[in-house]
């Protein structure tokens, strides 16, 4: 958790990161899944609030999570380089992505 958190501090503050960003919402309108977005988006968030009640806060995990589910919801049509950019600070925590 705490890995992600700082790799996600330092990834998401880059020129790079902003603009695969923007890549991902423009990528995300143009193919129209933006019903696949919001059907992945909101179980995910649910999932990561910390307490019961809706308007509890996020865990802090929820923007390098998110980043990466969003990406994974255009991951055919996407550019590698972008995927690789919003999945970076998630795949930093699981030994097989470094493998790849």
């Amino acid at each position: 958790h705490a890995h992600v958190l700082t790799e996600w501090a330092r990834a998401s503050a880059t020129t790079a990161f902003a603009r695969a960003d923007r890549v991902l919402a423009d990528t995300m309108v143009r193919v129209n899944r933006e019903a696949e977005r919001d059907a992945a988006a909101g179980p995910l968030l649910q999932m990561l609030r910390v307490g019961a009640e809706e308007s509890a806060a996020l865990d802090p995990i929820a923007e390098p999570a998110l980043a990466a589910l969003m990406a994974l919801v255009v991951r055919d049509v996407l550019p590698t380089a972008t995927f690789d950019t919003l999945v970076a600070s998630m795949a930093s925590i699981i030994p097989a992505a470094h493998a790849a």
